[in-house]
């Protein structure tokens, strides 16, 4: 009970019954991730749950005690995304987001899309969330933050896509770069000169302004068997 309901006051009353109703009410909390499922075709990812802040619940001596929130099974995770293109990225325990909590049970919404009607009537329950990885606390910042340039990154920085006005593109990492295109690799320069430093191995054919090194053929020669010189500019 609270304390103020032992006074007979009316007012005091109300204002104890609202905030125990309120208090009820869930919008939205940090969480962290306890297990994950990628989900695949007709299932969403999601989460299992822990939510990082405690709730108070009274005593029969009007104190309150912190206690855990029960963990969350099975939340819908939000990755960004649109016009038919994704950002998405794997989840591993432990890593920190933020959950939220629908107004209204979207349990038919999530299985069929479209306009539903809600499952039951619940209304900002713990069972209504979805998980939106990226918050972080303190304890987890990511350090070196640019103040410059968009960046995709790894958390240490040292896999990271970057993109600002002044300079461009820059793609860095500490590991390997792949590019696999089913239709071909187009590259333009511009005005500028294209530079690659390191080993240039290639697996197929070599043209160059419509000359193609593994048929070409050099004028003026003379048959032999000796080995001609070094190439010139």
């Amino acid at each position: 009970m609270d304390l103020r309901q032992r006074v007979d006051d009316p007012e005091e009353n109300l204002r104890a019954a609202i905030e125990q109703h309120i208090s009820r009410i869930q919008t939205s909390a940090p969480a962290r991730v306890l297990a994950f499922d990628p989900g695949g075709a007709g299932k969403a990812p999601s989460v299992k749950l822990q939510i990082g802040i405690k709730s108070f619940v009274k005593q029969e001596d009007g104190s309150q005690k912190a206690i855990d929130l029960p963990v969350l099974q099975d939340v819908p995770v939000h990755y960004p995304g649109g016009g038919g293109m994704n950002i998405t990225f794997p989840l591993k325990v432990g890593d920190e987001g933020m959950v939220n909590f629908t107004s209204r049970s979207p349990d038919t919404w999530q299985q069929s899309g479209g306009e539903q009607v809600p499952a039951d009537a619940s209304m900002h329950s713990l069972s209504n969330g979805y998980f939106t990885p990226g918050l972080k606390s303190n304890p987890n910042a990511i350090d070196g933050i640019s103040t410059s340039s968009t960046e995709i990154r790894s958390d240490d920085g040292k896999t990271k896509i970057s993109m600002s006005g002044a300079g461009g593109v820059g793609i860095s990492t500490d590991k390997q770069v792949g590019i696999s295109a089913a239709n071909g690799v187009s590259i333009g320069g511009g005005a500028g000169e294209t530079a690659i430093t390191g080993t240039v191995r290639i697996n197929g054919e070599l043209i160059v302004n419509d000359i193609v090194f593994s048929t070409h053929k050099h004028s003026g020669v003379q048959p032999g068997g000796g080995n001609s010189a070094g190439p010139t500019n």
